[in-house]
C-alpha cells in the first residue's frame, strides 16, 4: 500500500512549494543524568536527506537498483556537473580534485517539486529518504554524515579561481554555488576517490534508509521493482509515500 506523502502536493497559490516531511532533528538528550565525572552533554542530531533517482533506461534502473541492494553511493566527477559555473575548476586546482567525487543530497527545505521535474525523470522516478547522524566525533559518523551544505552566494561573489591555489579552496569551490540553485538546499560528500573500491563507490549505512518516495508518474512496474529492490536489500522498516496533486490545484 502506498500512503500519500501529506504535503508532498502541488499548492494552488506557491506551484513550485510544499511543506517538508517533518522530521526528528534531536534525540538522545542526556543533561541531568549525565555520568558525575563527565563534563559534556550526549546530544545526537539528525537529519533528513533525498536522493533522486531517474529510472527511465537500463543503466538508470542500474543504478537505483544498486543503491537499495547494495547501499551503493555514486560519487560524481565536479567537472560533469550539469550547471556550467559549478566547479569550473581552473587547469591549475585540478590537480587537487582529480581524485575527489562528489555525493550530492537536498535537505528538507529543498523544492522537491522542482528537484523531482529536475532529476526524477519528470516525476517518473524515484526519490530515496536518508535520516543520518550529522553531528558528533568525526570517528563516529558515517559516510553520509561527513558532508557539508552547498553555500549559495550572489553571482559576484562566486570564489575567485585566480586565488585558489590550493585544495582547501578547491573545496571551497566544490561547496559554493549560484544563489539561483538555492532551491536544491543542497547537501554534499566529498570523497576520496582512492578510499573507494570500486571507484567512484561509497556505501551507507544498513537502517539509514527509511523512505522511498513515488513521483506524480512513476508507473506502477517501476514501484512493484522498488519493493522487490527492498527485500533483496534485506531493509527493513522503510516506508513508502506517493506524490499527488493538491485538491485545490
Amino acid at each position: 500500500m502506498y500512503i500519500p506523502l501529506t504535503g508532498f502536493t502541488y499548492r494552488g497559490l506557491s506551484p513550485h512549494k510544499f511543506t517538508p516531511v517533518p522530521g526528528v532533528h534531536l534525540s538522545l538528550v542526556r543533561t541531568q543524568n549525565a555520568a558525575p565525572h563527565s563534563s559534556t552533554v550526549l546530544r545526537e542530531t539528525r537529519m533528513k536527506l533525498y536522493k533522486y533517482y531517474s529510472l527511465a533506461t537500463k543503466a538508470q534502473m542500474g543504478y537505483a537498483a544498486r543503491a537499495i541492494i547494495e547501499r551503493e553511493i555514486h560519487c560524481g566527477d565536479p567537472a560533469t556537473f550539469n550547471d556550467p559555473f559549478d566547479c569550473n575548476i581552473a587547469i591549475h586546482l585540478k590537480v587537487y580534485l582529480k581524485k575527489l567525487g562528489v555525493a550530492c543530497f537536498s535537505g528538507e527545505e529543498a523544492d522537491h517539486v522542482l528537484m523531482f521535474s529536475h532529476y526524477g525523470d519528470r516525476h517518473r522516478g524515484i526519490a530515496f529518504v536518508f535520516d543520518v547522524v550529522s553531528d558528533g566525533p568525526i570517528g563516529d559518523l558515517t559516510f553520509l554524515g561527513l558532508g557539508q551544505w552547498v553555500n549559495y552566494v550572489e553571482h559576484d561573489r562566486l570564489p575567485d579561481l585566480s586565488k585558489c591555489h590550493d585544495s582547501s579552496r578547491a573545496r571551497e569551490v566544490v561547496l559554493t554555488k549560484w544563489k539561483k540553485w538555492e532551491y536544491e538546499n543542497e547537501y554534499r560528500v566529498l570523497a576520496d576517490l582512492e578510499e573507494c573500491y570500486p571507484p567512484p563507490i561509497r556505501h551507507y549505512e544498513r537502517g539509514e534508509l527509511v523512505g522511498v518516495i513515488f513521483g506524480l508518474r512513476t508507473p506502477d512496474a517501476h514501484k512493484q521493482t522498488v519493493d522487490e529492490w527492498l527485500c533483496r536489500g534485506q531493509h527493513e522498516n522503510v516506508w513508502h509515500k506517493q506524490a499527488q496533486l493538491a485538491a485545490d490545484s
